[in-house]
């Protein structure tokens, strides 16, 4: 067994791991706090996203949506980061040598970054003009990368046989 899948299997090992691993009701309070936060997270970006293609909130403007949505989407960031770990190290030797979980974690870290640039972006793109058509095109790709994600996370367990 190779260095990498060697750690992968004594991470399981580890007491804590084992301790969150085999208590029922830890497992259930992180599951439902990780799926819970992907909705906040994936929702506060959605929001932002339709807003600048001009179907959500064209009563404020897309700072305003952004600004209220941001502390959302950092939070469901925050608990989706600090509830996967134990979930990843958990099974960590399946994940380790599924693809679509490296793909999925790609796509995540990507759709967060598009994110982090729509929120920086939004004071820019409150003109008078309009929003700009650059502007929709990032809340597109940031729709799609969101779908990604969802779509990647679906079939992660079913790869690697997690239940």
């Amino acid at each position: 067994m190779n260095t990498y899948l060697q750690a992968c299997h004594d991470v399981t090992k580890n007491p804590f791991v084992i301790w969150v691993t085999g208590s029922i009701i830890v497992s259930l309070l992180i599951w439902l706090a990780h799926y819970v936060s992907v909705f906040l997270t994936i929702g506060s970006m959605l929001m932002v996203n339709l807003r600048v293609l001009g179907f959500a909130g064209k009563n404020q403007t897309v700072t305003e949506i952004a600004d209220f949505y941001a502390p959302w989407m950092w939070i469901g960031l925050a608990v989706l980061f600090a509830t996967g770990i134990p979930m990843l190290l958990g099974d960590a030797t399946l994940f380790c040598t599924n693809g679509v979980f490296g793909f999925n974690m790609l796509v995540t870290a990507v759709a967060a970054a598009s994110g982090v640039f729509i929120r920086k972006m939004a004071p820019a793109w409150d003109r008078p003009s309009g929003i700009p058509i650059g502007a929709r095109i990032a809340a597109i790709v940031s729709i799609l990368l969101w779908v990604g994600t969802i779509l990647s996370a679906v079939e992660v367990p079913a790869i690697s046989g997690v239940p």
